[in-house]
């Protein structure tokens, strides 16, 4: 079992001050460009147990790539997330893209997201999320070179000759860290059945681009690696605020009436709904007065339900989203109990018995 939960923030400083779209030639990698590793207790990563991998030249900004794992518990647990430094033109930051490896009989690729660095001195280029297990790991131990590229923009090249033991020990301490805490999640009867729910919820996020998305996942998954990258992407916007939390069990909350002047669509239709365009943001909180626990997912534009966690009952959650944006809620076998569609100027629904609702504009 493989574990990653690095810090946006720790990949930042590894990153160091070269700026990303400027390419490292075969001249300047074996022009005292090398692998470091290090490894301890980092105390910006909840004091776990952290190992890091750079290339670049020693003791400068210089920085090529850098990657990290750590022993912190995880829902990204068969990772480790790099930072390649590379030509990404005026690709937007956070778009997905596929970075492409090749040299000595090798050909492979990854897929990732364009990264921008906050800075001019920060590394910018593309970010991955690479198993521990994953052929390029084998192949940075066993060839001298590889050139990578983003498809259609100039390669950059990775010399292998001054440092591989360096790139062995951190694959190995990344195996070491998930080993240990997959056992551990073993008996004390912890599950990474969230894995997908948090990569969905994330990807849907993604997707939207906006602040208020971005903000309703942070929300949610409050913590790990994503979270961190949710928050960069929200400063990259231009708004750094987080979103609201659910209320602790007991907590106030808004009122609601009886009625709505139009009706939400009915379940039997589920398959024919989904996400419009994204324009007019709104708000809307779902409290769970039903009894039960409740799951809240996310109809995206291809109709898929991406989830936003539970409510459990005396809970309440509040979304940024937009107008044309529904909303499905589940029970606990995933049955679907209703429909939301938010509206203009905010919406406050009250989950009730199996299902039922009642909701109002919210009061300012």
């Amino acid at each position: 079992m493989q574990f990653l939960s690095p810090t946006i923030v720790a990949l930042c400083a590894l990153a160091g001050m070269s700026g990303g779209s400027s390419l490292v030639t075969r001249a300047a990698a074996a022009d005292g460009m090398e692998w470091q590793f290090s490894e301890a207790n980092d105390p910006d990563n909840k004091g776990a147990m952290t190992a890091r991998l750079t290339y670049g030249v020693p003791e400068t900004d210089n920085t090529q790539v850098s990657g990290v794992c750590d022993a912190r518990p995880s829902t990204s647990v068969r990772y480790s997330s790099v930072i390649f430094g590379a030509d990404i033109g005026d690709l937007q930051a956070g778009k997905d893209t596929e970075l492409r490896f090749s040299g000595g009989g090798f050909d492979h690729a990854l897929k990732g997201q364009i990264y921008r660095a906050s800075s001019e001195e920060g590394l910018s280029g593309v970010h991955v999320d690479i198993e521990h297990d994953d052929a390029l790991w084998g192949a940075m131990a066993d060839k001298d070179q590889l050139d990578y590229l983003v498809p259609g923009y100039k390669a950059a090249t990775l010399d292998f000759t001054r440092g591989r033991d360096k790139i062995k020990q951190f694959v190995q301490a990344c195996r070491t860290y998930a080993e240990a805490v997959g056992g551990a999640q073993a008996e004390g009867g912890a599950s990474t059945s969230g894995d997908n729910a948090e990569k969905d919820a994330f990807d849907s996020a993604k997707e939207l681009g906006t602040v208020e998305a971005w903000e309703a996942f942070v929300a949610n998954y409050p913590s790990g690696f994503h979270a961190d990258l949710a928050r960069a992407y929200i400063k990259k916007l231009g708004n750094a605020a987080p979103a609201a939390a659910p209320p602790a069990n007991g907590a106030s909350v808004p009122n609601v009436s009886a009625s709505r002047e139009v009706p939400d669509p009915p379940c039997r239709n589920r398959k024919n709904i989904r996400s419009m365009v994204s324009e007019q943001a709104t708000k809307l909180t779902i409290i769970n007065h039903s009894g039960s626990t409740r799951n809240i997912l996310w109809l995206d534009f291809g109709s898929n339900a991406r989830s936003f966690g539970r409510l459990k009952n005396g809970e309440q959650i509040v979304l940024d989203t937009f107008v044309t944006h529904p909303w499905m809620v589940t029970n606990s076998s995933g049955a679907c109990l209703q429909i939301i569609e938010p509206d203009e100027g905010g919406r406050v629904v009250m989950l009730e018995g199996s299902g039922g609702q009642t909701s109002k504009p919210p009061t300012n």
